[in-house]
This record gives C-alpha cells, structure tokens and sequence, in this order.
C-alpha cells in the first residue's frame, strides 16, 4: 500500500485530506500542524487513474506518523513517538500491516490501550 492508497482509504473511512505527497510542517505552542502547498491544493493522484480533484483542509494538527517503508516486526510493539520540534507525535511503522487504515483511524482517535504492558 502506498501513501495516496491509504489517504484514499482513510478518506472513505471520514478523513478529509490535507494534501497529497508533500506538505507544509509547523510546530507551534500547541503542536505540529500540516497545511497544504498552493501547487497542490485539493488534488490527490491516483495510480492509474490520474490526478483527481479533492476536498480537502487548509491546515489539521498532526496526530500520527506512518513511515510506510519501515516493517514491524513484533505483534504488539512497544508504542513509539518522533519527536519533531518539542513535540511527541504517534509513530507507526506501516508497511504490510494488515488493516492499516482502521488500525491509524482508531490510533489517532483513541491512542493506545493501557493493557499494553499487561499483554506482554
């Protein structure tokens, strides 16, 4: 699964896009914010397709990153952050894991169980 594949998948699960492949990142008192380059707006590809339009928001907090390149290798990982800026953001590693786009909507709504450490 790429990138523009799971922003499609999250789209029809509710999400609203801010921008497709690249984005503006700032950090600020109250976190991290992505906003959408100009060149861009309200666009997001789809391989073969093409170019389609999209609604999409001009700026959203930062809750999660998923880096879609790195494999997890244990079935219940440690939680992980990155910081950027003084921030702690969320961090999964994405590739191949089954259910991708249900597993980061609920992340990103509802954060982590504390029975992690009890599973373990």
């Amino acid at each position: 699964m790429g990138k523009s594949s799971l922003a499609l998948q999250l789209i029809a699960l509710g999400g609203v896009l801010v921008a497709d492949d690249q984005v503006v990142l700032s950090s600020g008192e109250k976190g991290v914010f992505v906003s959408t380059p100009q060149n861009i707006h309200g666009q997001i590809e789809v391989r073969g397709v093409g170019l389609l339009k999209c609604p999409n928001l001009d700026k959203s907090q930062l809750n999660l990153v998923v880096d879609m390149t790195l494999e997890q290798t244990k079935r219940l990982p440690d939680p992980k952050t990155v910081a950027i800026g003084s921030h702690h953001i969320n961090f999964i590693a994405g590739k191949d894991v089954q259910n991708l786009p249900i597993a980061a909507k609920i992340l990103n709504l509802f954060g982590y169980s504390q029975l992690m450490d009890t599973l373990k």
